[in-house]
């Protein structure tokens, strides 16, 4: 096991500290990690529709690319 990890961060280090408080239970790393990924792909999926409406309604606006960008 690493022990450059945090040791106060039971779901990301994968082990327990005694003194460090419990706030959900141990959930392992693997979990934790694919948990994070499905997180950041729907934070991106989202920011790409929104800049695919903004970059449509910009277009329509008359706006140049570099002023469309500008007010992003």
């Amino acid at each position: 096991m690493r022990r450059d990890l945090r040791q106060d961060l039971s779901a990301l280090s994968g082990s327990s500290s005694r003194d460090a408080p419990r706030a959900a239970p141990d959930v392992d790393l693997a979990t934790s990690r694919r948990q994070l990924v499905v997180d950041a792909l729907a934070i991106g999926v989202s920011t790409l529709g929104f800049g695919f409406v903004y970059g449509l309604s910009a277009r329509g606006a008359g706006l140049s690319p570099i002023e469309a960008m500008a007010m992003s």
